[in-house]
């Protein structure tokens, strides 16, 4: 057992820290304070997962995997308003119930999501 400076001693193999008059019991992490730093690897290793999962950090690769999720989301939606679109006008034009410029901005809307999906970077 080592002793921090502040009246706590440490156990070496575990990291806890000890009051000084505890004579070997666990003191209890306050609210609003951090536990002692060696004690953080153990518990990722306690719970199967690594440090930065456990502190919840995101690494890069996730937020480019985020993204990538994202845009092929968005990517579908576009495609999915086009061919409803398309479906809409075909049909309603066959019920006789739709005019000429509505029909023709269904049209429109349907072409430009169609020409932003294109556009996207794959």
């Amino acid at each position: 057992m080592k002793t921090d400076g502040t009246g706590h001693s440490c156990d070496n193999k575990t990291g806890v820290k000890n009051s000084a008059g505890d004579a070997g019991r666990l003191s209890v992490i306050r609210p609003g304070t951090k536990p002692y730093v060696n004690t953080i690897p153990k518990l990722a290793d306690i719970f199967g997962m690594t440090t930065d999962e456990l502190m919840q950090i995101k690494t890069e690769s996730a937020h480019t995997e985020e993204k990538a999720e994202r845009g092929n989301i968005i990517s579908l939606i576009l495609r999915a308003v086009c061919i409803a679109m398309g479906i809409a006008v075909t049909v309603l034009s066959i019920l006789g119930e739709l005019d000429t410029n509505t029909a023709i901005t269904m049209s429109g809307i349907g072409v430009a999501c169609a020409g932003v999906s294109l556009l996207e970077k794959k």
